[in-house]
């Protein structure tokens, strides 16, 4: 007899050596095992945005393409004014996508356009055709996601670049970040609300380590809180070229300060 609850499953022991470590915890583990192992998976998943907003050299501009085709802020009227519309976003895509870098068209189109060309524009509706475009709007999707993603990462790095005290009503206003909710009522009556995956991932997360590095401006996570760049070989970079900068806004001084500098270390080594 197949277990109908959890409950039921965590008291069958084949079930329980079938799971894996980390979901029993889940289910039995302490209030501080549990907050342990969702800060775990909420990190995990930061990290796949962060690597997500990174497929795209920064200075790419990804447009909103229903702004492109136009909105309709009214809705549709049926599945099948709702498909061409798909269709009609998809075929922009297509074109749009043809001046960016191959591994972002490919995270894209997956295989969706083998499927564009299986539609049949008289019959939308189909159970086969909505399959076909299912894919098409799968493709749609992974679009509105990544731009979605990286707009909202780089808000909240240009928000935790202000001390907090130096907040004013625009600045707030300007920077605020839009989340979504879903609220459902449970068979006991109660209200839930979900929150989209963004926002559960990002609640309780020290967000100023999420950074743009000063060399390459990819998004990243600092491991030490003194840490500017995502890299070695950016940090490198960067440095060299503040010297630079430095030496080129006045190089007298800078060359001053250098000969100081020997003159230190070679007191210190008893020169």
């Amino acid at each position: 007899m197949q277990p109908k609850t959890v409950a039921e499953a965590l008291q069958n022991e084949e079930l329980r050596a079938l799971m894996p470590k980390e979901l029993l915890l889940l289910f039995e583990g302490t209030k501080k095992q549990r907050e342990r192992l969702n800060a775990k998976y909420r990190k995990e998943r930061l990290d796949g945005f962060i690597e997500l907003a990174n497929l795209l050299p920064p200075n790419y501009v990804v447009a909103d393409l229903d702004e492109i085709i136009g909105r309709d802020e009214e809705g549709f009227d049926s599945s099948e004014e709702q498909f061409l519309h798909w269709i009609k976003k998809y075929k922009v895509l297509l074109i749009y996508l043809e001046k960016f870098p191959s591994n972002f068209k490919e995270y894209v189109l997956e295989n969706s356009q083998d499927y564009l060309t299986q539609i049949n524009m008289n019959s939308l509706t189909d159970n086969e055709n909505i399959k076909h475009v299912s894919e098409i709007h799968g493709a749609l999707r992974r679009y509105d996601e990544f731009r979605d993603i990286r707009e909202k990462l780089r808000r909240l790095i240009r928000i935790t670049q202000f001390p907090s005290d130096k907040y004013g009503f625009a600045l707030m206003f300007l920077n605020r970040i839009s989340v979504y909710a879903s609220l459902w009522v449970g068979k006991d009556g109660i209200a839930k609300v979900n929150l989209d995956t963004f926002a559960e991932t990002i609640n309780g997360v020290e967000v100023t380590r999420i950074r743009a590095c000063n060399d390459c401006q990819r998004i990243f996570w600092a491991k030490r809180k003194d840490q500017s760049c995502c890299s070695k070989d950016c940090a490198n970079r960067y440095h060299v070229r503040q010297h630079r900068e430095k030496y080129a806004s006045d190089p007298i001084a800078y060359k001053l300060r250098r000969l100081d500098r020997k003159e230190n270390s070679d007191a210190k080594k008893g020169r």
